[in-house]
């Protein structure tokens, strides 16, 4: 085993976290990798001595990592995440959206509806705009790049599920009966009043 020029080990370590706070390894790799998004002063110093090197960066397969984030970046990871399992699996596929009750209920009308509605039918647009606000020029090509894949697709929405709404449920039950096809096979009822008609 080759050891690492740079080791994340010297600014925090998940065995020491997971026993101080309590956590399980993901917890502990979240808090973690939020830690070093706190101290990218630490990374960059660090970085500083290799500038004209390649780097090959080992990072934890763990995808809550990726996924965590509170920004459109963590959306996408989302959206990415589901086109990759319905892609991967080949089989019917009901992505929902939880906690819809927590959506502020203060802005309403048109711009709340547009707004969620980037979110239930995913909006490349989103990422763009999110990346030219805050990533580097030079990951611009990647990010258009997963824009079009997104968009070429067009295969990842979202049901958006109120557990607080009897209706939503409803409406999220019926698209699973539907994807998997429940009580297809069964007979249909006949009531008392029903009747066939011979001749």
């Amino acid at each position: 085993r080759v050891s690492p020029s740079i080791d994340i080990k010297d600014l925090i370590s998940l065995e020491e976290v997971m026993e101080d706070l309590e956590l399980g390894p993901n917890g502990g790799l979240i808090y973690c990798f939020e830690y070093l998004m706190n101290n990218l002063d630490w990374l960059q110093e660090s970085l500083g001595d290799f500038e004209d090197d390649y780097l090959i960066i080992d990072c934890p397969g763990q995808i809550e990592l990726y996924t965590h984030i509170p920004d459109p970046a963590k959306y996408f990871s989302g959206v990415l995440s589901a086109m990759s399992c319905m892609v991967g699996l080949e089989v019917p596929s009901v992505n929902v959206m939880s906690k819809m009750d927590l959506v502020k209920k203060g802005t309403t009308g048109e711009k709340r509806r547009k707004d969620v509605n980037r979110f239930l039918d995913p909006d490349p647009e989103l990422l763009r705009e999110s990346a030219k606000k805050s990533t580097n020029p030079k990951f611009h090509a990647l990010n258009s790049a997963l824009v079009q894949l997104i968009e070429d697709f067009n295969m990842v929405q979202f049901l958006p599920l109120d557990v607080t709404d009897e209706e939503s449920i409803g409406v999220v039950l019926s698209h699973i009966d539907n994807a998997i096809q429940y009580g297809e096979h069964e007979e249909p009822k006949m009531d008392e009043g029903d009747f066939d008609v011979g001749e």
